[in-house]
């Protein structure tokens, strides 16, 4: 069954020769292969409080993933594991989103 998660992607600007982290939908086939990514970064939101934090916890659970950039393979965008970034953050951060509110 393809499902989506929220995954960090480092995007790299070539005309300032840096590199940001973003947040975006990656889409995955039933093998847990990557067809397809959002082209902006997304931001949380919720029709309700407890919509909105609960996306901000699959939000953090992006970090505990390995991180994603984007590189072009036979003149098509793809993305692959970021070798340069070997840390996952397991974190704590969604300890402290349970249970308020």
């Amino acid at each position: 069954m393809s499902h989506w998660n929220y995954r960090v992607i480092r995007k790299y600007h070539k005309e300032s020769d840096s590199s940001t982290y973003q947040i975006h939908e990656v889409y995955c086939d039933d093998e847990n292969m990557i067809e397809g990514w959002t082209q902006s970064s997304v931001v949380p939101m919720g029709e309700s409080l407890a919509e909105f934090r609960n996306d901000i916890q699959c939000f953090l659970k992006a970090f505990q993933k390995p991180v994603l950039t984007e590189s072009s393979k036979n003149g098509k965008e793809v993305l692959a594991l970021d070798e340069e970034i070997s840390e996952i953050n397991s974190g704590h951060y969604p300890n402290y989103l349970i249970g308020h509110g």
